[in-house]
């Protein structure tokens, strides 16, 4: 995966780009409960599956429904990856992303893979919050491991 694009040695290598757009207030622009650890948690699996992370805050905003622009701050979690990575990362990742909208109690939570971008609801099939955030983050990410190995 060290292919020197300036010196053109080869052919480049392929890689999957996937960044996680991870909500840090709510609608009404007040912080959410939690957001720290989880962030913190969330870096460190993505880092572990895809080999790395980048993360940078940003600024988003969309029309809502009814009119009207929506600007949420947010965290975004990039990785870069191969294919093989990918798809052994990738049922980790969704039932990770759909735990996260539950736990920061979001409609849903945006990421792209390559560009194209998914909006992803949350997890409801499962008790709605988990009751301490900072001691129970490393549980919520557990379960989306374990998760996606039993589906």
């Amino acid at each position: 995966m060290n292919h020197d694009i300036f010196n053109q040695d080869g052919p480049p290598v392929r890689l999957h780009r996937f960044a996680l757009y991870l909500p840090s207030e709510d609608r009404d622009g007040v912080p959410l409960r939690g957001f720290g650890p989880i962030s913190a948690a969330t870096e460190e699996l993505l880092c572990g599956l895809l080999g790395g992370v980048t993360s940078y805050p940003a600024t988003g905003s969309h029309q809502r429904d009814g009119g009207g622009v929506q600007r949420e701050r947010v965290m975004v979690l990039e990785s870069f990856c191969a294919e093989a990575t990918w798809r052994e990362a990738a049922p980790v990742l969704g039932a990770l992303v759909k735990l996260l909208a539950r736990e920061l109690e979001q409609e849903c939570v945006a990421c792209s893979l390559d560009g194209r971008m998914t909006m992803t609801a949350p997890d409801l099939g499962s008790p709605r919050r988990i009751p301490d955030r900072e001691i129970c983050t490393t549980a919520m990410l557990k379960a989306a491991v374990d998760s996606s190995v039993v589906s």
